[in-house]
């Protein structure tokens, strides 16, 4: 039977081989919604030269570059979008006290976290 409820489960299977010896192998598994399954992360840091960039907004551009998600650079200049689902991504970010921006492009898979850093030029 499929598991109709979320949780850890157990399931079990009994398997004969061609001298008619059986086993039982039990495994637990966790079931969990398919929407988890086709999600990942991205994280990385924002870069001026060698200095990591505190405090600025971060964007996360999808298919004809619509706007996906937002967030802002912590302290140390790293930034993390959770949740995504797989697919390629754009992440971009400025510095308008100065006019630099840069950006890179990701791949995200499901259930991986998608690294790279941004690197803020003229």
């Amino acid at each position: 039977a499929i598991p109709t409820t979320l949780g850890t489960v157990q399931i079990s299977a009994i398997v004969t081989n061609g001298a008619g010896l059986t086993t039982v192998e039990t495994q637990s598994i966790d079931v969990v919604p398919a929407k988890e399954l086709d999600v990942g992360n991205i994280a990385g840091q924002v870069f001026e030269g060698v200095i990591r960039q505190p405090n600025l907004e971060v964007i996360l551009l999808g298919k004809k570059n619509k706007l996906v998600a937002k967030t802002k650079t912590r302290f140390d200049g790293q930034f993390e979008f959770e949740s995504i689902p797989a697919g390629q991504y754009t992440v971009h970010s400025s510095k308008p006290a100065n006019g630099r921006k840069g950006g890179l492009i990701v791949n995200v898979a499901a259930g991986q976290t998608a690294r790279g850093d941004v690197s803020l030029s003229l």
